[in-house]
């Protein structure tokens, strides 16, 4: 799987610097057909981004994690690898489709604006 597009939503709050959307598809080409919703993306001391996975609260308000991406085998470590190159590119309104037009307001990243994010 690639990611067709990343949606990001900037806000900073200590190391926490947003929270992304991203639509995936098999080639890396056309509009996606799987979306994973609520990745954080933390700033890394070393400078970067780290992602942190999806994990709603349960009823008992526990986290719980919806995602597990094995980082220990090559195919895992190479789609985490891709996966943040192109949430960190939307963060920094960039796009692997080519140079998008930043939101006014700047809330977001990937040339999207406000009303667009589908979170």
């Amino acid at each position: 799987m690639r990611v067709a597009k990343a949606f990001v939503k900037k806000y900073e709050s200590g190391k926490l610097l947003g929270f992304a959307d991203v639509i995936f598809n098999l080639t890396g080409e056309g509009d996606g057909c799987v979306t994973i919703k609520s990745f954080k993306i933390f700033k890394k001391d070393e400078g970067g981004i780290q992602l942190g996975m999806p994990a709603p609260k349960n009823e008992k308000g526990e986290y719980f994690p919806v995602l597990k991406i094995d980082i220990e085998k090559p195919d895992g470590k190479e789609f985490l690898d891709h996966l943040t190159e192109e949430i960190y590119k939307a963060y920094n309104g960039k796009s692997s489709d080519g140079p998008q037009t930043p939101n006014q307001n700047n809330n977001s990243g990937g040339g999207i604006g406000s009303d667009d994010i589908p979170f």
